[in-house]
């Protein structure tokens, strides 16, 4: 199994659950956690079922999504227990109180607003939902002049469907939405109807869509590669993920209709002898991400396929010396490309190769996209976060649309809601929430 670092969180986790386990096994409960949960007074309902849940989580008798997620399950239990005993000691819950609404359902969103408070650790989806509470109030009272329905009026919207997108935003902004809808805020929607609006009505006026639409493609389904480009740019804040797509594109066009091969991922792929099982699948893998048919996650990844199959041989030519099987007598040399470090076969076995960045009859193509990245990278740090909690760095991927969008303690609450597994930035059914290991 490949790893990105030593050691990884999960199996860090999984050793502590062990631990403890044994602990209880032998009847020791002076785990502090086990002491803390012991010594705390519940009598809401149901309270046993969630102690029961919370040892289960400390002992690793759990899914893997729900492994180390201990201290934020009873903090939720310590809330849950203020929320029945004393709700005038909570200022978050007094001020919910407080709120004057006459709006039809607003017990159920009152109702709604306490779980996002027991379910989270941090206040921030306890207040948008209020906010947005407010905004219902205002809205139902017939006043328009909350700075988001302005900017709204103001708008012209001609794109086919934009009636759909308007009933989204304003769903976002009275909060009838679903949980993690509300980590999407009324600006980024905004700005996504109003780059539909440009694409519709004035496409030559943007720059990356020149990048796209100076190429002519020829290969079989570039129309539809061509909507998917449009649709990252759209959807993502940074254009990092268009910008891959159209590369991918232009490299599709030259192996499946040009035949050339000579692209340097190409050329380091070919020029590198595999022997591991399943070497086929990742090679096929490989040049899957150099012409972009895989998920956006995926998207320009080609390097690390490549890497992740130069460790698999290596360690596949390393259990072969061990069992003294003879292996390949082609000698192994460096092979050194830009931004690669890789082992190359040579029959000469004595020089090694280099190769440019890129073919160089594309380079005046590939330059816009180049410098279009260096003027957004460093806004890539700032971008990195959850958009449940708006806190900590997403660690976990909706497949197959590939949105690296939730981090770890927010994933447990997935597991309660009722329906299909929706990812929260483009509301598609996700078969699967996957841990990332950068």
């Amino acid at each position: 199994m490949d790893f990105s670092v030593n050691e990884s969180d999960l199996y860090r986790e999984k050793i502590s659950a062990m631990r403890t386990k044994q602990q209880l096994y032998d009847g020791d409960r002076s785990d502090p956690n086990i002491v803390a949960l012991d010594s705390t007074e519940f009598t809401y309902t149901d309270w046993e079922l969630d102690k029961a849940e919370a040892e289960r989580r400390l002992q690793g008798d759990c899914t893997t999504l729900q492994l180390g997620t201990y201290n934020s399950f009873y903090y939720k239990m310590i809330k849950k227990q203020a929320l029945m005993k004393d709700r005038s000691s909570v200022p978050l819950l007094q001020a919910l109180d407080d709120l004057a609404l006459t709006y039809p359902g607003f017990q159920a969103d009152k109702k709604l607003a306490e779980q996002y408070y027991t379910e989270f650790q941090t206040p921030v989806r306890f207040h948008q939902k209020v906010e947005a509470m407010k905004c219902k109030e205002q809205l139902h009272r017939g006043d328009r002049s909350h700075p988001d329905l302005v900017a709204l009026d103001q708008a012209t919207f001609t794109y086919p469907q934009w009636q759909e997108d308007v009933e989204e935003y304003m769903q976002r902004h009275v909060g009838d939405c679903s949980l993690f809808q509300f980590g999407i805020t009324c600006d980024f929607l905004r700005s996504k109807m109003h780059k539909k609006q440009q694409l519709h009505a004035n496409r030559s006026s943007i720059d990356f869509m020149e990048i796209l639409d100076q190429h002519e493609f020829s290969y079989g389904g570039w129309q539809a590669d061509k909507q998917q480009a449009e649709l990252y740019y759209v959807d993502f804040s940074s254009p990092d993920r268009f910008l891959d797509k159209v590369q991918a594109m232009q490299n599709k066009q030259r192996l499946l209709v040009d035949g050339d091969r000579s692209h340097p991922d190409l050329v380091a792929l070919d020029s590198l002898v595999f022997t591991y099982k399943g070497w086929q699948a990742d090679r096929e893998e490989a040049e899957k991400r150099h012409i972009g048919d895989c998920t956006v996650l995926q998207i320009g990844g080609f390097e690390s396929c490549l890497t992740k199959m130069k460790k698999r041989q290596a360690h596949h030519e390393y259990t072969l010396q061990l069992s003294g099987s003879p292996a390949c007598n082609t000698p192994l040399i460096d092979l050194v490309l830009p931004g690669r470090l890789g082992r190359h076969r040579n029959g000469n076995g004595n020089q090694p190769l280099c190769f440019s960045k890129s073919p160089a009859k594309v380079v005046p193509a590939l330059n816009p996209i180049d410098h279009k990245k260096e003027s957004v990278s460093s806004n890539k740090e700032e971008e990195k976060k959850c958009v449940v909690c708006l806190e900590d760095e997403p660690r976990y991927a909706f497949i197959p649309c590939g949105h690296l969008c939730v981090c770890s303690g927010c994933v447990p609450n997935l597991e309660s809601r009722e329906g299909p597994l929706l990812c929260p930035m483009c509301r598609e059914t996700s078969l699967v929430l996957t841990r990332i290991f950068a």
